[in-house]
């Protein structure tokens, strides 16, 4: 194996944003109750207290830290001068093997051909020429940025999928912003409503949208996960 930029499983980044809402989530609650004053929490015999504030913001310099550890835990792939070298499978796909990648949203449970859960993995597939082509779930979009910039003429999804990750990232900014610095109203039926349509259209609209178009290029490959039958996708999964 060549040396190579090594990219990570981003798998922990759902959970860790999860804890980042329910944390925003107690902070706006307590700020309504209380305002900046301190509330107790108590653990058995341990006990803590601290303003809403001070829970908040170093709750998040907990899981931030967290996250970094996670990050570097363990690797997936790297990309090299000679091409793609995949640690699980212990092989190196040459970049003359290399038809396109692109970096695709499969949901890990739909039914009737339509997404049902919240959490898609973000995965880069590999398209070989004349060979099964390779997913490798739970991938950053920066990886098929420096894939393009090592080898210029693979064709890929760059734009489309910047899109969708750029519109990933606005949303939960914005969500996690509302409630640290604008104290959102958790009883207001429209926002509430605006953020559900928002959070529907991201976690179902968008990946049907993106394993469509590259099916429709490459043949039909991409499958999302089913409830009885999961990793339906026609390729090699790591």
């Amino acid at each position: 194996m060549e040396k190579g930029i090594k990219f990570h499983s981003i798998y922990y980044r759902y959970f860790i944003f999860i804890l980042m809402f329910a944390l925003s989530t107690f902070y706006v609650i307590a700020y309504h109750e209380v305002g900046n004053d301190m509330v107790e929490v108590g653990f058995g015999k341990f006990k803590i207290s601290m303003s809403p504030y001070q829970y908040a913001y170093r709750g998040f310099v907990i899981l931030i830290v967290i996250s970094i550890f996670l990050h570097f835990a363990s690797w997936k792939f790297s990309v090299g001068k000679s091409g793609i070298y995949i640690k699980k499978i212990n092989i190196t796909v040459p970049w003359e093997d290399i038809d396109a990648v692109s970096h695709i949203w499969i949901n890990e449970a739909a039914g009737l051909g339509f997404p049902k859960s919240l959490y898609n993995r973000k995965s880069l597939v590999i398209y070989r020429k004349d060979m099964k082509p390779i997913c490798i779930y739970n991938i950053s979009l920066l990886s098929i940025f420096l894939i393009k910039l090592m080898r210029p003429q693979v064709r890929s999804n760059i734009l489309m999928a910047s899109m969708a990750t750029l519109f990933n990232m606005l949303l939960n900014a914005v969500l996690l912003y509302g409630g640290l610095f604008k104290h959102y109203d958790i009883k207001s039926i429209g926002m509430l409503s605006a953020f559900i349509v928002a959070y529907a259209i991201k976690a179902l609209i968008v990946p049907l949208v993106l394993t469509a178009r590259q099916n429709a290029i490459h043949g039909k490959i991409i499958f999302h996960d089913g409830i009885p039958k999961r990793d339906r996708t026609k390729a090699i999964i790591i």
